[in-house]
């Protein structure tokens, strides 16, 4: 019912009804920005200093490193396949712990000093929901728009292409290595260092406009492929502004987390024949 009744609409129309959440998702980050500016964030970089400078770039270097590996590669899949997913998300988590230890033994709560605080823990679930329902629009329209303008770089991810050929096989153990990977480890390793390490050291001395910029521009380029990469850097964006606006990691680890869910769900239905790609 729902199809026809899109497929009645000629197309100049049904471009204005799917333009509607697009513009609603601007309209609600560009209000969340002026109110920003008005007040100011919610982030602040005081427990991080010049070391941290030094230890995030380090990190930071590490990622764009891999990124621009796998961009050059053409983000082999056999590499993916043959790669020990569980091995990958234990070192990612070690990653994490690097960083987590540089700062205990300059005895700075690390936990707190990226914004974790179990006291917002249930607030930040709907505050997580609300602010990703905006940001959903703005990132498929940016993806779509560079699949559109980019189609030799619309190039499917490696760990797309193997959670598809696994829910496809019923690879049942390869679906729930990507699923735990993608929906708990990223969200926690990468919301961490991210936003709560390398945002919150460069805006001390960066400033925010310039920290969300880079600090997303190295989030799309670590993932290494170029067809998501626009969309990737939109939704870090969103989730650099909802972490500040609320102050709180749980928020922008909750969008990370059912983001991720969400386009695992979609491409699991894909495969098993229920939605058309």
């Amino acid at each position: 019912m729902l199809l026809g009744f899109l497929l009645s609409f000629s197309s100049v129309s049904l471009l204005a009804l799917l333009a509607v959440p697009v513009i609603g998702g601007a309209i609600y980050y560009i209000a969340a920005v002026a109110e920003l500016r008005a007040r100011g964030g919610l982030v602040g970089g005081r427990y991080f200093g010049v070391p941290d400078l030094f230890m995030g770039g380090a990190l930071a270097a590490y990622f764009a490193w891999n990124g621009l590996l796998s961009l050059a590669q053409g983000d082999v899949v056999v590499d993916v396949q043959s790669g020990r997913l569980w091995d990958t998300a234990i070192f990612m988590m070690a990653v994490l712990g690097v960083a987590a230890v540089f700062a205990k033994v300059r005895n700075i709560p690390f936990a707190k000093a990226i914004g974790l605080d179990w006291a917002q823990f249930f607030p930040s679930i709907l505050r997580a929901a609300v602010a990703l329902g905006t940001a959903l629009p703005l990132v498929w329209a940016v993806n779509l728009f560079a699949r559109n303008f980019l189609p030799e770089q619309a190039r499917e991810q490696a760990m797309v292409s193997v959670f598809r050929t696994a829910s496809e096989t019923g690879d049942w153990s390869t679906v729930w290595a990507v699923c735990a990977s993608a929906v708990i480890v990223a969200p926690i390793v990468e919301e961490s260092l991210f936003r709560g390490y390398f945002y919150s050291t460069m805006k001390r001395y960066a400033g925010p406009s310039a920290s969300v910029f880079w600090t997303s521009v190295l989030f799309a380029v670590s993932h290494g492929n170029a067809a998501v990469m626009a969309g990737l850097f939109t939704l870090s964006v969103c989730l650099t502004i909802a972490f500040e606006r609320y102050g709180s990691l749980w928020v922008s680890m909750g969008m990370h987390a059912c983001f991720n869910a969400m386009s695992l769900m979609l491409l699991y239905m894909q495969g098993r024949g229920w939605l058309q790609a």
